[in-house]
């Protein structure tokens, strides 16, 4: 029997679309909160993409495709190069059979003050170190004679190793390998002319490849892999202090904001708990302090409520011990001063108790590194921040008695190609022992830079030239020009390593 009702019309066509359109939306708003409970509550399979996606992005910076040029040939021949050398940056136009020659520049007089000793590494100095994997380092006197050369063997550290593997867990990629993977990094240089040596790890999680002590044969004292980072010094007892790192924490980082207690939350479980640990001579850890416990148990813990990263909050790059003359604003010789980059700021330690005696911020932003020059002025390297004239990298004095900045270098009148100074992450330098000169590692440019402090004259200019013929994956044509390699520190060696590296 048929109906005499007639069949509803079919819904505009604007109708179906909106439909459709508010179906979507449920869709992508449920997938959305569902989104943000996995996030939330570390359910499955937040932790395995946050991991993924962790170790994607370490590998694409390793490897230089982050910002790749624009041509796809040239793509491939950066990331096979990059693969291979593990810090190449950029040929230069100095033919290779020039190289020795051609990395010292001395601007004002006619040689070194006092001796530097220059970061190597895997493929560098093949032309002092042509027996091993090329120099760790390399030692320079005078109008830039060789005082001595630091042989690398990279195979020979795993042997040296003193902590457990499974105390300190790393995440790296398939196809890794401990040799093809380990970088040089920062240095320091005992009295004996033995290296104290930070290594960085490539392709890894955490990056921070350990600290070992290194004779000048290139042998390895001892070695701990250990996710220590950044740049080590010695203090004057020979003590090594070093950044280190945990990487997560039972108990949650609880800190005082107002009359309210907060906790500090990282979603991956994966909080980089920065440390300054001391190491004695025999490899031994002394002692660990925890920069995250100290700052929530001072009266600055409220900065633990805006960082720039809530699982690598404090970004320790740079642990040193105040000097004999250390006096004003409240400072003793023997306390000791970190800087947190990711703070915008550096705090000075008591010698005893490791409390915060003082946390310093000014118009320096994510700087590396800060050192006692005297009294209670200090020397810290500005990566982002400017003083309205200058800059933007500089380096600043900071008086804490008086609270002065003052810019040292660059200084107006500098040429262009020194006063146009920018490194926008990394950075390393060294005072010399009169305090009257400091040596500037320049990452980008792949040079160092001695500057006297008076007047920010550039003294020096040490180019990080090398011969890389023997590379595979290099164009005929590439491989006859000598190549800069990044430098990442440089450091003056102290009287008695000058000696004990000359021999009798």
């Amino acid at each position: 029997m048929k109906s005499d009702v007639p069949p509803l019309p079919p819904p505009p066509r604007r109708g179906r679309r909106l439909a459709l359109g508010l179906f979507v939306a449920a869709w992508a708003l449920a997938l959305f909160y569902a989104g943000m409970y996995v996030q939330q509550r570390e359910a499955w399979p937040a932790r395995a993409l946050a991991d993924a996606t962790k170790t994607l992005r370490v590998f694409a910076e390793s490897q230089g495709l982050t910002a790749p040029p624009a041509d796809a040939a040239e793509r491939g021949d950066r990331r096979e190069e990059m693969a291979r050398t593990r810090g190449l940056a950029r040929p230069s136009e100095i033919p290779r059979a020039q190289v020795a020659a051609a990395r010292f520049e001395f601007r004002v007089g006619d040689g070194l003050a006092d001796p530097v000793i220059v970061q190597g590494g895997r493929d560098r100095f093949r032309d002092l170190c042509p027996e091993a994997a090329g120099c760790l380092a390399v030692a320079y006197a005078g109008a830039g004679e060789v005082l001595h050369a630091y042989p690398y063997y990279p195979d020979a550290l795993e042997a040296a190793n003193l902590v457990a593997a499974e105390d300190y867990p790393y995440e790296r990629l398939p196809g890794w390998s401990f040799v093809d993977n380990l970088a040089v990094f920062g240095l320091d240089v005992y009295p004996n002319g033995d290296l104290l040596v930070v290594f960085r790890f490539h392709n890894a999680f955490p990056y921070g490849g350990g600290v070992a002590r290194i004779a000048p044969d290139g042998q390895p004292r001892w070695y701990r892999q250990d996710f220590s980072h950044h740049w080590p010094t010695l203090d004057a007892e020979a003590i090594a202090l070093v950044p280190g790192r945990r990487v997560g924490r039972e108990q949650p980082v609880t800190y005082a904001l107002g009359d309210r207690r907060r906790d500090m939350a990282c979603l991956s479980r994966q909080l980089r708990d920065d440390y300054v640990t001391l190491i004695d001579g025999q490899g031994q850890l002394l002692q660990a302090i925890s920069v995250l416990d100290i700052l929530a148990a001072s009266p600055y813990s409220a900065v633990l409520e805006r960082v720039r990263d809530s699982c690598d909050p404090t970004h320790l790059n740079f642990v040193h011990r105040l000097g004999p003359d250390a006096r004003g604003a409240d400072l003793q010789p023997g306390d000791v001063v970190i800087s947190l980059r990711d703070l915008n700021a550096f705090a000075v330690l008591d010698r005893d108790d490791y409390r915060v005696k003082r946390f310093v911020r000014g118009s320096f932003l994510a700087q590396h590194g800060v050192r006692h020059l005297r009294q209670a002025q200090f020397l810290l390297f500005d990566n982002w921040g400017t003083d309205g004239r200058r800059g933007p990298s500089r380096l600043v004095r900071v008086d804490l008695a008086t609270g002065a900045e003052t810019t040292l270098f660059p200084v107006a009148g500098a040429p262009a190609h020194l006063a146009a100074f920018f490194t926008e992450a990394r950075g390393q330098f060294d005072v010399s022992p009169d305090r009257r000169r400091a040596l500037l590692a320049d990452v980008q440019a792949s040079r160092g830079l001695e500057i006297r402090l008076a007047d920010g004259q550039v003294l020096t200019i040490f180019r990080n030239l090398h011969d890389v013929a023997q590379l595979p994956g290099l164009a005929l044509e590439r491989a006859d020009m000598a190549w800069h390699f990044k430098l990442y520190s440089l450091v003056y060696a102290p009287a008695a390593a000058e000696r004990a590296l000359a021999g009798p």
